[in-house]
C-alpha cells in the first residue's frame, strides 16, 4: 500500500466514497483540507529558518569564545603570525566567510587576507552595522550572520574578534523543504479536486474510512514533520518511523534527516576546533581548562597536578629554520611526550584517561594529572620528560638539541582555588626561565611573595618622583697620591614611606622594564646637573661628577639632548661631566646608542665603561665606542690581598692596558689601607670605595666638604 502513490490511493477512495455521502462527505474533506492548511502553515519557512540560525548561533558563539581566548597573548602583544594561524583555522570552517581581528582601539590586527589589506583601518567602515566589541553580541543581516566577541588578556580587554557566517546554506536548506511541503499542498489540492469530480459515483458508506485514511496518510506527517523542525533545534536528529517510509513524505522527511546530518556535521566542526589544537591534533587551551574544572566539579575533593612546558630559546629556532620546520619540531614534541607519558602510566599504575596533554598556545605546552599522584611520581615523570630535551649521550637528540623548561603545581596543596593553580604554574615556569631554562621548578609560596613584591615595586615607583622620594647621594673619587678628591659618582637612591629603603639593585631591573626609567633618568640628570655647580664652588676648583646611564634609557628619551641642553641651562662645563655606561648598554651595538654617544663626546662629556672586565666583549667596545675611561670592577679590587700573584697580575694588567689606549681609570671598591696600597702599587691613581666616604645626600655632602676644607 505504501509503494502506491497518494494521488492514486486518493483517486480510489474519493471514487468510492462519493457516490452516497456526497454533501456530507463534501463537508468532512473540506473540515479535514482546512486542518491540513492549518498543521501545513505552522511548518512555516521562518520557524524553520530561526530554529537553525539559533542553532548555529548558538555553537558558534563556543567556536568565538575559545578563538577569542587563543587570540588572547597574540592581540596583546600584536603578534600577527600567530593571529593569522588562528584565522587561517577558521577561516576553514564551514559557513564561516570572514574572521577579523582589531585592538582596542578598534583598529584592525589581522584581515585573514594574505597582505593584511586594511591592516591598522578602523574597524567601523567595514561593518555594515556599528557595534560595539566591548561586550559579546551578535546580528543576522540579510544572507549574513556577523558576531563578535572581545578579546580579553589577564582580564583587561585588548581587542575584539568578528566572525562573518554565510547563512545561505540554511536558508537553501529551508527554502528546500519549503517547496517540498508546497508540492504536497499542491497535490492535496489536484486530489481533492479529482475527488469532487469522482465523489457522485462513491460510496457513502467509506467516507468514515477515507476521512481516517486521509487524517493518517496526510495530517500526522505534516504533524510529525513540524515536531521534527522542533526537535532539530533541541539537538535531536534521529527521524520518527512515520517518516521513513518511501512515500512523498518519506522523501521529504529524508531531506529533513539530511539537513540535520548537516548542521550535525557543522557542529563537530565546531566543537573539534573549539576543544583541539589543529596543528598538533591534542586539546587546546579551553579544552585544558575544561578538564580542571569538569574534574573539579565531579570530584570537589580531588587532587590535580599540573605541568607547564615551554621549549627554550623556540623563536630563534623558528626565525633559522623556519615556521614549517617549527611545527614539524611541535609535532615530535607532541609525539614524544606522548610517548613518555604512555610508558609513565604503565610504570605508575595511572590510567591514562587521568592524564591530559594540551597546547596551550605557541610553543607552551601543559599536562593534566588528575587523581593522588605522589610528589615521587611526578619527580619520575618530570625526569623522563626532559630526557626527551636532554638525552643520554649515546642517543641521538629528537627535537634537534632544543630544551625546555618546566613549571609543577599541585592542587589542593598549593591553593585551594582552582583558578590560582593555573597562575603558580606559570610562576614556577617563569621561575624555571629566570634560573636558566633547561630546568624543573616546583611552585613554592616565595615565588607569589616575589610577584607581589616586585607589583608593589611597580606601582610605587610610578609616583616615587611626584612624591619626593627619590634622591642622589655622591661618593668620592679621590687621587690615591694625594688623598684630594677630584670627582664623584652619583648614584639614585630611593625612601618609601610604605616600603623603606629600596636598594638599587632591587628597583634599577624593574625600572628597566618599563617606561618609568624615562622618569627615573630625567630625574637624574636635572638633579646631577643641578648639584654639580654647587660641588665645584664647595671645593673651589672644577671636580668630574659622573652619573649612570642604563641601556633603556637611550631608546626611551634622547640622552645626548636631554644632557647638552641641560649643561647648557645650569652653566655646567662638559669637562666637569661622565657618562657611565654598563656593557648591556653597548650589547647591541646600536645605532642609536653610539650616535647618542658620539654626540656627547663631541660635546665634550667624558664617557666611562663601568664594571670593566666582567663581561664578554669589553675589549672591542673600547675601539667601536668613543670611550674615554675604564671603572675597574670591585671584583678585582677584592682579590687584591688574596696573595695569589695572579690575581695581582691580572689587575696590573688593566690598568696598563687602559694607560696604553690612552684611557683614564677609577678603581672600585677600596675599603681598607691594604687594597689601597696593592692598587696604587699596580699603577692606579684614581679610587673609590668605602674607605675614603659612603655615599651622602647633595646637602651632606657639601657640608662634609665645608668641614674638610675648614679642617
Amino acid at each position: 500500500m505504501n509503494r502506491i502513490p497518494i494521488r492514486t490511493r486518493y483517486l480510489l477512495l474519493f471514487s468510492a466514497g462519493a457516490l452516497m455521502l456526497m454533501l456530507l462527505f463534501s463537508a468532512a474533506i473540506y473540515g479535514e483540507l482546512q486542518r491540513l492548511n492549518q498543521s501545513i502553515s505552522d511548518v512555516s519557512q521562518k520557524k524553520v529558518h530561526d530554529s537553525l540560525v539559533n542553532e548555529v548561533i548558538s555553537r558558534s558563539e563556543v567556536l568565538l569564545e575559545s578563538l577569542a581566548s587563543s587570540l588572547s597573548t597574540p592581540a596583546k602583544y600584536q603578534h600577527l603570525s600567530a593571529i593569522d594561524e588562528q584565522l587561517k583555522l577558521i577561516s576553514a570552517t564551514p559557513l564561516v566567510r570572514q574572521a577579523l581581528v582589531c585592538d582596542d582601539n578598534y583598529e584592525v590586527l589581522h584581515d585573514g587576507t594574505p597582505g593584511l589589506d586594511s591592516f591598522g583601518n578602523s574597524v567601523d567602515p567595514l561593518l555594515p552595522v556599528r557595534i560595539s566589541l566591548s561586550q559579546a553580541g551578535f546580528r543576522v543581516l540579510n544572507n549574513q550572520l556577523l558576531m563578535n566577541q572581545p578579546i580579553l588578556h589577564q582580564g583587561e580587554q585588548v581587542g575584539g574578534v568578528l566572525l562573518w557566517l554565510s547563512l545561505v546554506p540554511v536558508k537553501r536548506s529551508v527554502y528546500e523543504t519549503e517547496q517540498a511541503i508546497n508540492t504536497v499542498l499542491e497535490s492535496a489540492e489536484q486530489q481533492f479536486m479529482l475527488f469532487l469530480i469522482y465523489m457522485v459515483v462513491a460510496f457513502g458508506l467509506l467516507a468514515l474510512i477515507l476521512s481516517a485514511l486521509l487524517s493518517n496518510t496526510v495530517t500526522r506527517p505534516v504533524q510529525a514533520l513540524m515536531d521534527y523542525s522542533q526537535s532539530l533545534a533541541l539537538g535531536r536528529w534521529e527521524l520518527p518511523d512515520i517518516l521513513k517510509k518511501g512515500d512523498e513524505f518519506g522523501r521529504l522527511g529524508l531531506s529533513f534527516k539530511n539537513m540535520a546530518a548537516q548542521i550535525q556535521n557543522n557542529v563537530r566542526n565546531i566543537e573539534t576546533l573549539a576543544f583541539n589544537d589543529q596543528l598538533t591534533g591534542i586539546g587546546n587551551r579551553t579544552f585544558f581548562q575544561q578538564q580542571i574544572s569538569d574534574y573539579v566539579t565531579d570530584e570537589p575533593d580531588g587532587k590535580i597536578t599540573l605541568l607547564q612546558i615551554d621549549l627554550d630559546n623556540f623563536k630563534w629556532f623558528n626565525e633559522t629554520r623556519g615556521f614549517h620546520a617549527g611545527d614539524l619540531l611541535l609535532k615530535k614534541m607532541v609525539a614524544h611526550c606522548g610517548k613518555v607519558l604512555d610508558e609513565w602510566c604503565e610504570q605508575w599504575v595511572v590510567k591514562r584517561e587521568d592524564v591530559h596533554l594540551a597546547r596551550l598556545g605557541g610553543d607552551e605546552f601543559g599536562i593534566i594529572l588528575l587523581g593522588d599522584i605522589s610528589r615521587h611520581g611526578v619527580h619520575g615523570l618530570t625526569e623522563n620528560l626532559m630526557t626527551v630535551f636532554n638525552p643520554a649521550q649515546d642517543k641521538a637528540h629528537p627535537l634537534h638539541g632544543m630544551q625546555a623548561s618546566i613549571g609543577v603545581a599541585i592542587y589542593p596543596l598549593n591553593t585551594c582555588n582552582i583558578s590560582e593553580i593555573q597562575h603558580h604554574v606559570s610562576l614556577a615556569l617563569n621561575e624555571a626561565k629566570v634560573r636558566g631554562k633547561n630546568r624543573v621548578v616546583y611552585f613554592e609560596d616565595e615565588m607569589n611573595a616575589r610577584l607581589q613584591r616586585r607589583y608593589e615595586l611597580e606601582q610605587a615607583l610610578l609616583k616615587a618622583r611626584r612624591q619626593g622620594e627619590l634622591f642622589m647621594v655622591y661618593q668620592p673619587q679621590v687621587n690615591i697620591s694625594t688623598g684630594n678628591v677630584v670627582g664623584y659618582e652619583a648614584l639614585m637612591r630611593w625612601q618609601n614611606d610604605k616600603l623603606g629603603f629600596v636598594s638599587p639593585a632591587e628597583f634599577f631591573p624593574i625600572a628597566e622594564e618599563s617606561p618609568v626609567v624615562q622618569e627615573l633618568g630625567e630625574f637624574v640628570i636635572e638633579q646631577v646637573l643641578q648639584d654639580i655647580p654647587l660641588l665645584c664652588e664647595s671645593h673651589g676648583h672644577k671636580v668630574k661628577v659622573s652619573l649612570n646611564v642604563s641601556a633603556a634609557q637611550f631608546f626611551y628619551h634622547d640622552v645626548a639632548d636631554l644632557l647638552i641642553k641641560g649643561m647648557k641651562a645650569h652653566n655646567v662645563d662638559p669637562a666637569a661631566l661622565s657618562v657611565e655606561l654598563t656593557e648591556t648598554a653597548l650589547l647591541e651595538k646600536d645605532q642609536i646608542v653610539l650616535e647618542q654617544l658620539s654626540r656627547l663626546r663631541s660635546a665634550g662629556v667624558a664617557i666611562m665603561l663601568d664594571d670593566f672586565g666582567t663581561g664578554y666583549a669589553s675589549l672591542s667596545y673600547l675601539k667601536e665606542f668613543p670611550i674615554t675611561g675604564l671603572k675597574v670592577d670591585r671584583s678585582y679590587t677584592a682579590r687584591l690581598c688574596s696573595g695569589d700573584p695572579s690575581d695581582f697580575a691580572l689587575f696590573e694588567s688593566l690598568l696598563f692596558l687602559a694607560n696604553n689606549l690612552g684611557l683614564s681609570t677609577v678603581v672600585e671598591g677600596i675599603e681598607n689601607e691594604h687594597e689601597e696600597q696593592q692598587a696604587q702599587l699596580a699603577g692606579a691613581k684614581v679610587a673609590q670605595g668605602f674607605k675614603y666616604a659612603k655615599g651622602l645626600p647633595t646637602e651632606e655632602q657639601l657640608l662634609a666638604i665645608e668641614m674638610q676644607i675648614s679642617a
